[in-house]
């Protein structure tokens, strides 16, 4: 997964993905709810909020949206269209993964089988 995320920008570090994934999960949530949730300082969640969000030289992966209630003075994270095809890009890899690392253990239980003498066909006598 963070291979998928170090593509995009080259510095991207567990915790920033760690934030960005929580916003993934957690749509519309508050910069305070996202540092209380993912155990980050509120001082570092603001410094990465910046660095995935759309303006100043940010990744452009999140923005900041207006609350429910219409509160201006509290900012809600959402993802943005980049955001979310990342996410899919992520769900992808899993998937990818996940399917060679059936095929890989379908491929060793094969093996091991063969090497006990299961799954191979057994000899016949011939006609009686």
């Amino acid at each position: 997964m963070l291979e998928v995320l170090t593509e995009l920008h080259p510095t991207m570090t567990a915790l920033l993905a760690k934030v960005f994934l929580r916003i993934a999960i957690e749509d519309g949530l508050t910069g305070t709810d996202i540092a209380a949730r993912t155990h980050v300082n509120p001082s570092v969640t603001t410094r990465h909020l910046r660095a995935l969000g759309a303006h100043g030289g940010g990744l452009g992966l999140v923005q900041f949206v207006q609350g429910p209630l219409g509160d201006r003075r509290q900012k809600h994270v959402a993802l943005t269209p980049k955001g979310m095809e990342v996410i899919r890009d992520i769900f992808q890899a899993f998937k990818m993964g996940a399917r060679a690392r059936g095929e890989r253990m379908a491929r060793a239980m094969q093996a091991e089988r063969a090497k006990d003498g299961l799954g191979v066909p057994a000899k016949t006598a011939g006609p009686l």
